[in-house]
C-alpha cells in the first residue's frame, strides 16, 4: 500500500515524474548525502570532547562554538555567491570547505591541540552551512507550479532519511570497531573511521553537483 501511494499519478505524495528534472534527482541525491554528513559526525562531536578530552556537558558545547558560528557566517556570503558564481560552484566549494574541515578529524584524537580543533570545526561549519541552502534555492528551478508542493515535500524526506541513515551508520561503524578493539584509544580510533566515512561521502556529493545549474534563475 505504502508503494502504491508513491507510484499513483493523482495521489501520490511523491511522484516519480518529478525525478525526470536533473536538477530535482540530483539535488535529492544530495540532499540524502548531506543529511549523513551532518548528522553522522554531529551525533560524535560531543562524545570525542566529552569521552576522549574529558570535559564536561557545557565545556564541550563551547569548544563546539566555532562550527556554529562558521554555519551562521557563510550564510550572507553564500547568497551573493549564488548570484554570481551559480549553484554548482557554491556548492562544490562548500564540499571543498566541509572536507577540508573533516579530513583532519581522521587524525586528531585526545591529544591534539584543542584550538586548533576550533579552527578545523570553524571550516568543517563554514563548508556544512553552505551545502543545504544552495540546494533548497535552486531545487525547484523549471518546475511545473503544480507539482512545488511534492517537491518540497521530496526534498524534506530525502533530507531526513539522509538524517537518520547517518545516525545508523554512525552507530554501526562505531559498535563494529568496538566489538573487535577492547584497548583505551578504541572509542577515539572508532570515531576517526566516522569521519574517513563522511569524507568519503562528502567527495561523491561531487558528482551529482555536476547537474546543479551554474546560475540562478532571475
Amino acid at each position: 500500500m505504502l508503494f502504491g501511494v508513491f507510484i499513483r499519478k493523482k495521489t501520490a505524495v511523491l511522484p516519480l515524474v518529478l525525478f525526470k528534472a536533473p536538477v530535482y534527482a540530483a539535488s535529492t541525491v544530495n540532499l540524502f548525502l548531506a543529511g549523513i554528513i551532518t548528522t553522522g559526525p554531529m551525533l560524535i562531536l560531543p562524545l570525542y570532547f566529552q569521552q576522549g578530552r574529558g570535559l564536561s556537558i557545557l565545556q564541550t558545547g563551547f569548544w563546539l562554538l566555532p562550527q556554529g558560528i562558521g554555519m551562521l557566517l557563510i550564510r550572507p556570503l553564500l547568497l551573493k555567491l549564488l548570484d554570481r558564481i551559480g549553484a554548482r560552484y557554491v556548492v562544490w566549494l562548500s564540499l571543498s570547505l566541509s572536507i577540508l574541515g573533516t579530513m583532519p578529524f581522521g587524525w586528531i584524537d585526545s591529544k591534539t591541540n584543542i584550538l586548533v580543533i576550533s579552527v578545523v570545526l570553524f571550516i568543517r561549519g563554514l563548508g556544512i552551512g553552505g551545502i543545504i541552502m544552495p540546494l533548497m534555492t535552486t531545487i525547484l528551478m523549471g518546475m511545473d507550479k503544480k507539482l512545488m508542493p511534492q517537491a518540497n515535500i521530496g526534498a524534506r524526506i530525502f533530507q531526513n532519511l539522509g538524517g537518520a541513515f547517518g545516525s545508523a551508520l554512525v552507530a554501526t561503524i562505531i559498535s563494529s570497531y568496538l566489538s573487535t578493539h577492547h584497548t583505551s584509544l578504541a572509542n577515539i580510533i572508532a570515531y576517526q573511521h566516522v569521519f574517513w566515512w563522511s569524507v568519503l561521502l562528502t567527495g561523491l556529493m561531487i558528482i551529482p553537483s555536476i547537474f546543479l545549474p551554474k546560475y540562478v534563475e532571475k
